[in-house]
């Protein structure tokens, strides 16, 4: 009898610790949990935000070249416009960086130093997830919000769609939308590796 007592006393004093255990236990691994998805989305954030300005300062730099030849032209001087675009055109940087533009009905006017599909619409051309980004180009230029997240085919491999950041500006001088893109897919390579290192620290 006394001994089913001591158990039954142990009983008391380990269980109420062992739940205690157990309860604080899950609240860590919670925390640590809810740290991780922070720590996720800020790297991420953190990454989408660089290339953002790094994009602007390449657009900008576009800007500042034909700034000259923009400023003493007439409304319609496409003289004017395609000695900026001579100018735009041979631009590379990056793996796969260029210029490009398209007036305000989708018509390509230029894209980097391709004559392909010059003085073609793409207005009505429908991206595989139903979005027209041609469309979004001249309204986030229009409206002064600049960016557009879209996907793309990518350079080499037609069937593969690549996450892309365009940004874009509107020059009404020459009813011409500017800008330039580049890939995202790297972001998500980069946070690949990320969610790597955090389920190592984490588990």
């Amino acid at each position: 009898m006394k001994l089913t007592i001591k158990r039954k006393l142990l009983c008391l004093a380990i269980i109420p610790a062992l739940l205690f255990a157990l309860i604080i236990s899950g609240i860590a691994s919670w925390v640590l949990q809810r740290s991780a998805e922070q720590e996720m989305h800020e790297t991420r954030e953190s990454l989408v935000q660089r290339n953002r300005a790094v994009l602007k300062n390449y657009v900008d730099v576009a800007l500042t070249t034909i700034k000259p030849l923009h400023d003493a032209s007439a409304n319609g001087d496409k003289a004017a416009r395609d000695q900026a675009l001579a100018l735009l055109k041979p631009v590379k940087f990056g793996d796969d960086g260029y210029f490009f533009g398209y007036d305000s009905k989708g018509v390509r006017v230029f894209r980097g130093d391709s004559p392909a599909d010059i003085g073609k619409s793409f207005w009505d051309v429908k991206d595989p997830d139903g979005s027209y980004h041609y469309q979004t180009f001249v309204d986030v230029a229009k409206n002064g919000k600049h960016y557009i997240d879209y996907f793309a085919p990518k350079p080499g491999d037609e069937r593969v769609q690549v996450p892309k950041l365009g940004y874009t500006v509107y020059l009404e001088k020459w009813d011409l939308v500017l800008g330039s893109a580049i890939n995202m897919d790297d972001i998500n390579a980069a946070m690949e590796l990320e969610q790597a290192a955090v389920r190592e620290r984490t588990h």
